[in-house]
């Protein structure tokens, strides 16, 4: 999507479940616009379990004390010398979830592996409307990122 940046931008306290507003003077093609999006409450905080080759990838996170009907999106991602691969799944926001063990068949040797890794991340959304460009949508993402450790 398109980012806005400004020249007075400074870094901002993450209040968790809290509002923020995104706020456009608008220009030439674009009205001014206003969104306001409501944080989640935690932090999605990783268990990752060891890879054992051929079986399922067992991941646990904290849950939100107030269940909401967004999906959190789980990530397992490597790489080696010959390239990256990712794997993204769409979760219900239970607290855990096994990535399946077909996902991992192009997974390589646990030496050529230069990194593993797997990311939760937890959204809220908001739609908004800026005139002369139309509908968007303000997203708000709190991740947390643990080191996916491969049995050789």
């Amino acid at each position: 999507g398109v980012v806005y940046g400004g020249d007075e931008m400074s870094p901002l306290a993450l209040a968790l479940g809290q509002p923020y507003q995104v706020s456009g003077e608008g220009g030439n093609e674009v009205g001014p616009f206003n969104a306001t999006v409501t944080a989640p409450r935690s932090f999605p905080t990783l268990q990752v379990d060891l890879l054992h080759r051929g079986s399922d990838l067992d991941v646990r996170w904290a849950t939100e004390t107030a269940p909401t009907a967004e999906p959190l999106l789980l990530e397992a991602k490597w790489a080696s010398r010959t390239g990256t691969r990712t794997v993204r799944c769409r979760v219900r926001d239970d607290g855990a979830f096994s990535i399946p063990h077909d996902a991992f068949a192009d997974l390589p040797a646990t030496a050529a592996l230069t990194s593993a890794s797997v990311t939760a991340t937890r959204l809220a959304r908001a739609p908004f409307f800026a005139p002369g460009a139309g509908r968007g949508e303000l997203t708000l993402a709190l991740k947390d990122v643990a080191a996916l450790q491969v049995t050789p």
